[in-house]
């Protein structure tokens, strides 16, 4: 058979109305990913293997994991590498995109889709498929318990509790989701999510995903953590403030979009920072912090915050 019969059969085989899946993590692979050195150490422990790379993880249930992709959300029973819930979303996975609400078990998912209808010149360095469409960020609340049959067949989907309009563009950070709602904000439970390309934090209340507001930020906010009440929250800004007109400044990219960020005299870029928001007020506090900070972790009752840099 000719290579473009064959093409033609497989076409016939595989019609656009069957339902799209996110492809199933493995176990078993040819490439165990030993690592490259002297040492040939191989990963301790169990693996489970996507097709995509990870943007990530976090524990929810005894025994379960949440797990990003590109356009693919995952509830993983990680010891018996069970898929028990999955859902495909249109577009991207934010930075480190999962929160998991600690009151009713949800997955907090950051996302970055398409919008068709809108056409305008991609700002995304090196997306040519994302030329001429527009692209924004968005928040989405997956079940912990519940799953429904997907359309068309195919296995349980993940149930989609409530998504938030666009709120940004091109990037999503990492969310955090509040155990408790503040009366001084108006008796909402919040959920918070870094717009990073809009460097703003988006606050929403974390059980409908209503936008509450928005607060400005510095240079490309990344991740944030949340107090308990919902009162303060910490985020990481990767280019830290904004430079002001007499100081050394630089493009991040090649992009002719791109925003500018502070530089030395060297042209490498001055750290960033972490800054505190008063979630009631909306009042930013700088703690100044090294350079391009990304990831935190926030001991609250040992009162520590640990920032990867």
């Amino acid at each position: 058979m000719s290579q473009l019969a064959l093409t033609f059969v497989l076409l016939l085989q595989n019609p656009a109305t069957q339902p799209v899946l996110p492809p199933q993590p493995r176990r078993d692979v040819p490439d165990p990913g030993t690592i490259a050195t002297e040492q040939r150490v191989s990963p301790a422990g169990v693996q489970s293997v996507f097709t995509d790379r990870v943007f990530g993880v976090r524990f929810g249930k005894p025994g379960e994991i949440w797990v990003t992709v590109h356009g693919a959300a995952y509830r993983l029973a990680w010891h018996d590498n069970v898929v028990r819930a999955s859902a495909a979303f249109d577009g991207r996975s934010g930075v480190q995109g999962i929160a998991i609400d600690p009151v009713n078990g949800r997955a907090l998912f950051s996302t970055v889709g398409r919008l068709p209808q809108v056409l305008a010149q991609s700002r995304t360095p090196g997306s040519d498929e994302m030329s001429a469409t527009n692209t924004v960020t968005q928040l989405s609340a997956y079940d912990g318990d519940a799953v429904a049959p997907r359309a068309g067949g195919g296995g349980d989907s993940a149930v989609v509790r409530w998504s938030s309009a666009a709120r940004g563009d091109f990037i999503a950070g990492a969310p955090a989701v509040a155990a408790r709602a503040t009366a001084a904000g108006g008796g909402h439970r919040v959920a918070v999510l870094p717009l990073s390309a809009n460097d703003a934090l988006a606050v929403f209340d974390a059980d409908s995903g209503t936008l509450l507001k928005t607060i400005p930020l510095g240079v490309l906010p990344v991740a944030a953590v949340v107090s308990q009440d919902g009162a303060v929250a910490y985020v990481s800004v990767l280019g830290g403030r904004k430079p002001r007109a007499e100081e050394r400044a630089s493009k991040q990219c090649c992009d002719p979009s791109a925003e500018l960020v502070r530089v030395d005299a060297r042209g490498i870029a001055q750290p960033g920072n972490v800054t505190r928001v008063d979630l009631v007020s909306g009042v930013t506090t700088v703690i100044p912090v090294g350079r391009h900070p990304t990831g935190l972790a926030w001991d609250e009752r040992g009162a520590r915050l640990y920032v990867a840099n």
